[in-house]
């Protein structure tokens, strides 16, 4: 999944170094933070399920 975000951070910044790696790292920090959510998601809905039982 985190290659979808890669490219395009590199093709975003086509002026300077500075601002592709800027947009890099915005991207990279969404990314991280979307991962984040889905995890946080995924192990509410474990506890949710276990806690039915």
């Amino acid at each position: 999944m985190i290659g979808r975000f890669l490219p395009r951070a590199a093709q975003k910044g086509g002026g300077g170094g500075e601002r592709k790696s800027y947009h890099f790292w915005l991207e990279l920090a969404s990314f991280s933070a979307l991962h984040h959510l889905a995890k946080r998601l995924v192990q509410g809905r474990e506890l949710f399920s276990s806690e039915e039982c």
